[in-house]
């Protein structure tokens, strides 16, 4: 791989790091509002599906992770 394409490759992976950045704020901030629930919510459906939508976005991050990781390896 040439230095033009290893430079595009960075590119890509600081763009993915600012997105990474943002799903974890958002998950960190749906994480807080489930944490901060009273029991009784948190145990209801809503609480479920707030759950659910959170480890949705912790399953992005690993996503992107892992997208990050590959990218740093292939520019090598």
């Amino acid at each position: 791989m040439n230095k033009v394409k290893r430079v595009r490759i960075n590119k890509i992976v600081s763009e993915l790091d600012l997105l990474l950045s943002k799903v974890e704020t958002l998950r960190d901030e749906e994480q807080y509002a489930f944490d901060n629930m009273p029991e009784n919510l948190q145990d209801s459906s809503k609480g479920e599906i707030l759950e659910e939508k959170i480890d949705q976005l912790d399953d992005a991050t690993d996503y992107l992770s892992d997208a990050i990781e590959s990218l740093k390896e292939a520019a090598g």
